[in-house]
């Protein structure tokens, strides 16, 4: 998947905000109009049995690559699923995402569009999470395990608490 979405990073992307649960309803009906889409997916552990789930990265909302010419960029908002393209000024039309964060997206993303772990986490980095009830704390790897596996220790209510997450729950800064 990435390998045809990354042959059309010259054209423009844009971020549509989706219509309640219509993820599946505007991939669809936007490639039947011939519209590039992207939902990068994260995987997730979900219940009492810890299953593996994918879920959209940011989810109510799905990137569409536009031609610059050939396809107009209006038949986006009547599509079906799709609430509105978006835009920080309604008079000059939507904002295109800039090439430089959509090609890192991309790059960090398997064929199926699942997010990847950031290569190059070492112990001793610093990184911040990204996902879960731990999501903005900054904490210091402490070990990786075989299985890919982020341990570090958070400082939690005054205590130091070791906590392991995968990988791709995990952003370097």
């Amino acid at each position: 998947m990435t390998e045809s979405i990354n042959q059309h990073l010259p054209s423009l992307w844009y971020l549509a905000q989706l219509r309640p649960n219509g993820l599946k309803a505007a991939k669809i009906n936007l490639e039947r109009q011939s519209f590039k889409v992207f939902c990068p997916m994260h995987e997730t552990l979900s219940g009492v049995k810890a299953r593996s789930e994918k879920q959209p990265l940011f989810p109510g909302y799905l990137f569409i690559s536009v031609a610059e010419e050939s396809q107009p960029w209006r038949a986006i908002n009547s599509t079906y699923g799709v609430s509105r393209l978006i835009s920080l000024n309604p008079n000059k039309g939507p904002n295109a995402v800039p090439q430089g964060f959509m090609s890192a997206l991309i790059d960090r993303c398997d064929p199926d569009g699942v997010l990847c772990a950031q290569p190059g986490l070492e112990v001793g980095d610093k990184v911040e999470v990204l996902h879960g009830p731990f999501s903005k704390i900054v904490a210091t790897i402490e070990f990786i395990d075989s299985d890919k596996r982020i341990w570090m220790l958070l400082d939690l209510f005054g205590r130091k608490t070791k906590v392991g997450l995968p990988a791709n729950d995990v952003w370097k800064l």
